[in-house]
């Protein structure tokens, strides 16, 4: 059964307020996705795989986001990214795309709801179907999904299930404060306005004598 966008009509204003939000909810998920990847790595070290990481764990991740640096810095610039400025572009990179698909859900989660299924976590597992087992090894920025063990392959998608919890996460939460401050000024402007005690002169004159 196919999804079918629910009509909603959206003011451009709107739509921008969900974009923002979304943009904001897509950089600290990525932060907290690379938090929890870091968590990982030891783990990973210690257990001794001796085979080549997955594309969204951070070694093999900043490999690739280091390739596509690299690229972006050919196209704009006429050459690659310097050694020394491999990590930092690599780390742009990657909070760049995660703050990027973080726009783009705030922007579709309403007219789309199954993308917000799981509180945000059918959208972290859509990032990761997309881009580490297609997008990835099609651009030969990664090898293919059967090169990976499976545990390699849930890690990945463990770190984008944090991602897409921590977006549904912030999003919800600013917009609940959004419609809460809305709804106190709402309030106030419907209450009625007292008008200020006025001073009878005559009466306080009368009063004093």
């Amino acid at each position: 059964m196919q999804a079918v966008p629910q009509s909603t009509d959206v003011s451009a204003a709107e739509m921008v307020q969900r974009v923002l939000v979304g943009l904001l909810g897509g950089l600290t998920a990525t932060w907290a996705m690379t938090q929890f990847q870091s968590l990982l790595s030891p783990r990973q070290d210690q257990s001794g795989e001796q085979e080549a990481k997955h594309s969204q764990e951070p070694q093999e991740e900043g490999s690739s986001t280091m390739r596509v640096g690299d690229a972006i810095s050919k196209l704009v610039r006429g050459r690659p990214v310097s050694d020394e400025h491999k990590e930092l572009a690599g780390q742009v990179v990657h909070y760049a795309y995660g703050t990027l698909m973080g726009g783009l859900y705030g922007a579709i989660k309403e007219v789309f709801p199954q993308t917000a299924a799981g509180r945000g976590t059918a959208w972290g597992t859509l990032l990761w179907l997309g881009g580490d087992e297609i997008a990835l090894p099609l651009l030969r920025l990664a090898g293919p999904p059967t090169q990976y063990a499976v545990s390699t392959h849930a890690a990945a998608w463990a770190a984008h299930l944090v991602y897409g919890l921590t977006l549904d996460t912030v999003c919800r939460s600013v917009e609940q404060l959004a419609c809460s401050l809305k709804a106190g000024a709402s309030r106030r402007a419907e209450e009625p306005q007292r008008d200020a005690p006025r001073l009878d002169y005559a009466e306080l004159i009368a009063a004093g004598r």
